[in-house]
């Protein structure tokens, strides 16, 4: 497919890609079973990021400003030590800044600060995270 995933990123069981190439993911980063991670405009995964289950990045929709409604895709970038929640939504054109938090069920339509906690449809803040990030070994889910 030739993604470029570092040997210490996880992808589980279940995952749909919607296309080869244009996906990079980097160390101890996990993608949990049953997302959808639509590559056409690009998706950038930094180090020690958690996708839970049931998570969409969606990076190809229609341009409705367009007569004709073609086709576009814009790319998803998620920094370091980002955790996306059960069931939420990421659209394209959108960065999730380093350490930001994503509340289950969310809808993101534009980017989120590093280090913020956002929630709802559309989501927006609803808090802070602690900026003191100490995770930095594998997912072990399956290990305990």
């Amino acid at each position: 497919m030739r993604y470029r995933l570092d040997p210490a990123a996880s992808i589980f069981m279940g995952v749909t890609f919607s296309a080869a190439d244009h996906f990079s993911m980097k160390r101890n980063s996990v993608i949990n079973p049953h997302c959808h991670i639509d590559v056409r405009g690009g998706i950038e995964i930094g180090e020690n990021v958690s996708i839970s289950e049931r998570v969409s990045i969606v990076t190809g929709d229609h341009n409705p400003a367009d007569p004709h409604f073609r086709a576009r895709f814009r790319p998803v970038k998620v920094e370091d030590h980002v955790f996306i929640g059960y069931g939420a939504i990421i659209l394209g054109n959108v960065v999730l800044g380093k350490g930001s938090v994503i509340a289950a069920g969310s809808l993101v339509q534009k980017d989120v600060e590093p280090f913020s906690i956002v929630g709802g449809v559309p989501a927006k803040k609803i808090g802070t995270r602690n900026q003191v990030l100490q995770r930095d070994r594998p997912y072990s889910r399956l290990f305990h």
